[in-house]
């Protein structure tokens, strides 16, 4: 029967090979959400993450260059165009960075992030305590 249906790979299927998924743009919801943009950063590692989402019927485009030194940790720079709220910020812990969106769920708005790393939800705001950083603006 196998040889009636054929086999066929993840590309002939149209479907996306992990990897790639990984680097793909993630239609997310913005409200009530903390995601983890990159994790566990490998030395000297650099890449950059755009995070593109509206603050109602406004948009903001925000980027995010870092790089991971073995002696000072992360160092990063957050770029904002657009607009500048105040319900959306970015964190490190460790290896790691965080976007979170403290817009309540009255306020559905969405958000695309690009980042080489993946996009992964890992909870509400509420999970931000005094062991994240917050990145803030480099002007």
């Amino acid at each position: 029967m196998g040889e009636l249906i054929g086999e066929t790979t993840i590309e002939k299927a149209g479907l996306l090979s992990p990897n790639l998924f990984k680097v793909y743009p993630h239609f997310v919801n913005a409200y009530e959400a903390v995601y983890k943009i990159a994790d566990n950063m490998t030395d000297w590692y650099r890449a950059p993450i755009m995070v593109l989402y509206n603050d109602s019927a406004s948009t903001s485009l925000d980027f995010l260059t870092f790089l991971y030194s073995p002696t000072d940790g992360i160092l990063q720079s957050l770029k904002r165009f657009f607009i500048k709220p105040e319900r959306v910020k970015y964190y490190k812990k460790g290896r790691d960075i965080f976007v979170s969106f403290t817009y309540d769920g009255t306020q559905p708005n969405h958000a695309y992030i690009l980042s080489p790393h993946g996009v992964q939800l890992v909870g509400t705001p509420d999970i931000i305590d005094d062991s994240f950083t917050e990145i803030t603006e480099t002007l």
